[in-house]
């Protein structure tokens, strides 16, 4: 095995240099109802938190036609100095933009964009959680039970399935 530079290797006939953010929004955009999201006229704040997330939550947003103001969107990588986890606690200037902007919410994002977190438009924080049980609710009342798994993984492990035809939940904890 050799290294190859990457101009070399880009050039080589079985390297196919493939970007994949195009298919990765429109996958979400299918999943949303951007329709009733344009007609809702939001006016959203947006914190990527110093992180990688601006990008894609900015064009899925304006893409439904969202108003969008985005505070910390620079790519920074010690993330302004702070830690990039979207709790209560490091959300105070997005509480602080929502509320002086008279937005509708703000949504937060860890450094890797795998974590959020949420601030209503009273400038109450809204966990991570707290948004999955309300993506949940709305999946199987609004989608037609189009979720039919959730699963937590978290000491000690319990997962709760919502199993056709019965749609009663069965939760199981080893």
């Amino acid at each position: 095995m050799r290294a190859v530079a990457p101009e070399k290797a880009r050039s080589h006939p079985l390297v196919i240099v493939q970007t994949s953010l195009n298919q990765y929004l429109d996958a979400i955009l299918d999943k949303l109802d951007t329709e009733t999201i344009r007609h809702a006229h939001m006016h959203l704040v947006l914190d990527p938190m110093f992180g990688v997330s601006e990008t894609s939550l900015q064009t899925i947003l304006l893409t439904a036609r969202c108003q969008v103001e985005a505070i910390h969107d620079r790519h920074d990588p010690l993330f302004g100095g702070h830690v990039p986890s979207p709790t209560e606690d490091t959300l105070t200037a997005l509480r602080h933009a929502v509320l002086d902007s008279g937005a509708d919410m703000g949504i937060a994002t860890d450094g890797d964009a795998d974590r959020l977190g949420i601030i209503d438009d009273k400038g109450a924080y809204i966990t991570a959680n707290q948004v999955l049980v309300l993506l949940y609710d709305y999946l199987l009342t609004r989608k037609g039970g189009a979720a039919r798994w959730c699963a937590t993984c978290r000491p000690p492990t319990c997962s709760t399935a919502w199993p056709p035809p019965t749609a009663k939940p069965a939760t199981r904890c080893p």
